[in-house]
């Protein structure tokens, strides 16, 4: 099976703008026959608060290392 990892602008856009616009790109991928990578973090230990009582100062780094992460598992 075919895969793909979304890759998409997210500074100054909603949430809300975030997720259908991801929605519509999965729909679209997996109608192509792509099993789509998540590499959208919303579980609680990835909040921008959890992040911060951790330590982290990077965050956007932070996701970009967890998406190469995900990657990474997919060429494995």
């Amino acid at each position: 099976m075919k895969k793909a990892m979304l890759s998409q602008p997210m500074a100054g856009k909603t949430d809300e703008e975030i997720v259908a616009t991801r929605e519509k790109a999965i729909k679209i991928l997996e109608e192509k026959g792509y099993e789509v990578v998540n590499t959208l973090f919303t579980d609680e230990w990835y909040s921008n608060e959890s992040m911060k009582e951790r330590g982290v100062v990077q965050i956007p780094l932070c996701f970009l290392a967890k998406s190469l992460e995900n990657i990474y598992c997919l060429v494995m």
